[in-house]
């Protein structure tokens, strides 16, 4: 009785998570992050969770949650050091974000640590030549 019981718990936080993948496909962020979080707070796939809970505030705007979201995948084992590709896409969201709130230097250091993983070189290329034209007009 207690395994099925496990068992039932585990099926009600995946079907939380995947409640959240379609609150997210349907642009319902904030429903979005409740159903990540119940599945993150229950132990399931924590790092891709709070990953995509860093996503969901990126897309709302809301960048200062973002970047903590996003830390917290890179600390929470999402991005684990032998996943370079991983690290790669937490530091460019994370640098993503730092631009958009016009802190170019930040941006660019977690622009560097992306292309210093491999994550999408011309992309990471762009991003730090965009930033240090942007720091260039503001001196």
């Amino acid at each position: 009785m207690c395994a099925f019981l496990i068992e039932c718990n585990l099926n009600v936080i995946e079907c939380k998570f995947r409640l959240g993948n379609i609150s997210y496909k349907n642009d319902k962020y904030d429903e979005a992050i409740k159903y990540y979080n119940f599945a993150s707070d229950n132990g399931y796939n924590k790092g891709e969770c709070l990953f995509l809970i860093g996503e969901c505030y990126q897309i709302k705007q809301n960048y200062d949650e973002a970047i903590k979201y996003y830390n917290f995948a890179l600390d929470n084992g999402h991005c684990k050091s032998e996943c370079l590709y991983l690290i790669g896409e937490c530091s460019f969201f994370i640098g993503d974000c730092f631009k958009m709130k016009n802190n170019y230097d930040e941006a660019t250091k977690y622009y560097n640590l992306a292309l210093n993983s491999g994550y999408n070189k011309a992309r990471c290329k762009i991003n730090i030549k965009e930033c240090q034209m942007m720091r260039e007009k503001i001196l």
